[in-house]
């Protein structure tokens, strides 16, 4: 039996924006298809939306791509999740009018908001306890309240979801809808602020990466610098959509990988490199990169993203000079234990997660491992172990040579599936252990890296000192030898590690 056609194909769109749509919808009934260039979880895929569809970044790929789907698809409605998005349907739909049939294109999100300004000056410090995502459209309305933002700065995904958002929000927000007379399908995000008569709205944002610097900690003090309040006498800057810059963690990486591959081939490639890399995140200097998301109205808005390659190759040169290396290494170990200890002390078991980038070579070997070496020790802590990966790519299968020398090595891998776990999954265990650096920046970007109840150690931090802190590189793509070569690694530093565990057990 046939199933029944999508009627609504989402275009574009950041994952928060496009769960915010689909969560809505598929409640009302509808049948939806994403066609977007972000990875979004399993189970947003197989709980509401019917197929996730590529969208290149490429303007004819992505006009392909579009045409493509329409001709696969009977959609009733069209909804652009962002200006690029727009654009390319709108390009599209000039050239080949009749490839959408009868489908409804609703507008792109409007012109940015200007945030209100509230009763007391605009300097103060105020209370953020949350932030209210209000998706609308004619038929559609949803709402989300975002309870526990993560209290670190860089945690941009580390947030709690309650979807009872608080009634008297609500009604503030339909009011400030009507009144802007915001009309297609758009998406804000609200500050809000308790106040002597009740929650007043203090701004209104129609990009979360926007909104992210307004919610850095609930419930804690913070300058908020307001946009066009009443009272100000001098112009102040405004948010538009406009030239922005480079992701500059994936620039950070291309130079992290120059700068490893120059002792192995010379400096040709670094500087090859290096050229290349800097002269794409100069786009956005020179007007050449546009952006559909909104942005501060800096003149030097790439000046944000440069210092935070800088940071990220300062971080990476660091694991270059051993004494530092080492010392971080201790840290890490020391900080495990002692969250070991806790849970030892509050007699409850710890939950431990194996976490590589794609949980099929490094991350299940070790936890099937580690599993096997506690079964032999006692006695033994008691530890939950699980593993799962960075790549939201789930179910599946370790590589063949994988298998092989897993097999090897007495610790077979071959049931294993791949797991994914998002920012929000990862605060539900108590240690968590990694293998290189690259783990290691991605738990600092999503804000689990300092969480007051997690601790991160990676695998080599317990290897002997002349390698303590090293990494364990990923064997995928390798030969069985390398990937035995590997393994050998993690089985040496897993004795370690239990040995170190095992002897504060039974002090």
């Amino acid at each position: 039996m046939k199933a029944p056609h999508s009627d609504i194909l989402l275009v574009g769109g950041s994952p928060e924006v496009i769960l915010t749509f689909v969560r809505s919808l598929a409640r009302q009934g509808h049948r939806l298809d994403s066609l977007n260039d972000t990875p979004l979880s399993h189970a947003c895929q197989s709980r509401y939306l019917q197929k996730v569809l590529p969208f290149p970044h490429d303007p004819k790929e992505a006009q392909d791509r579009l045409i493509k789907a329409l001709a696969e698809g009977q959609y009733d409605h069209i909804v652009p999740l962002d200006a690029n998005a727009s654009h390319h349907i709108q390009t599209t739909r000039t050239q080949y009018p009749d490839r959408f049939g009868h489908a409804r294109i609703h507008q792109s999100h409007p012109a940015p908001i200007t945030l209100q300004a509230p009763r007391t000056s605009p300097d103060v410090k105020t209370k953020i306890i949350g932030l209210l995502t209000f998706a609308h459209n004619q038929e559609i309305t949803a709402a989300v309240q975002f309870r526990s933002l993560r209290h670190d700065t860089r945690g941009h995904h580390g947030y709690c979801v309650s979807e009872a958002p608080n009634e008297q929000i609500l009604r503030l927000a339909e009011q400030f809808i009507r009144l802007h007379r915001l009309e297609g399908p758009i998406t804000l995000y609200f500050a809000y602020t308790p106040g002597a008569d009740g929650y007043h709205i203090i701004g209104a944002i129609p990009h979360w990466d926007d909104a992210l610097p307004l919610a850095v900690h609930v419930g804690a003090d913070l300058p908020i610098h307001w946009i066009a309040p009443p009272q100000a006498a001098t112009p102040m800057p405004s948010y538009r959509p406009g030239i922005y810059c480079r992701n500059g963690r994936h620039d950070s990486l291309l130079l992290q990988k120059a700068f490893g591959q120059a002792r192995r081939k010379g400096t040709r490639q670094l500087f090859g490199t290096l050229a290349r890399t800097f002269l794409e995140i100069l786009r956005p200097a020179w007007r050449k990169e546009v952006h559909g998301s909104h942005a501060w109205q800096d003149p030097n808005p790439q000046w944000t993203e440069y210092a935070r390659i800088l940071a990220q190759l300062v971080s990476d040169a660091s694991a270059r000079i051993a004494t530092l290396r080492r010392w971080q290494a201790r840290q890490r170990a020391r900080r495990v234990h002692h969250r070991i200890r806790l849970d030892e002390q509050a007699d409850r078991s710890t939950r431990l997660l194996s976490l590589c980038f794609g949980n099929i070579c490094r991350s299940p070997y070790a936890a099937y491992r580690l599993e096997r070496i506690l079964c032999s020790n006692a006695p033994s802590p008691c530890w939950h172990i699980e593993s799962s990966g960075i790549l939201p790519k789930p179910g599946r299968q370790p590589p063949h040579e994988a298998q092989i020398a897993a097999q090897t090595l007495g610790t077979p891998i071959d049931a294993h599936s791949s797991r994914h776990s998002a920012p929000c999954d990862l605060t539900q265990h108590h240690v968590i252990l990694i293998f290189d650096r690259q783990n290691l920046h991605h738990l600092r970007d999503t804000g689990i890296l300092g969480h007051p109840g997690i601790a991160v150690a990676m695998l080599g931090d317990y290897l002997p000192p002349s390698r303590q802190g090293c990494e364990i590189s990923d064997p995928y793509g390798g030969d069985i030898n390398e990937f035995i070569q590997t393994y050998r690694v993690i089985d040496e530093g897993l004795t370690a590690l239990t040995q170190a565990t095992q002897r504060q057990h039974t002090s």
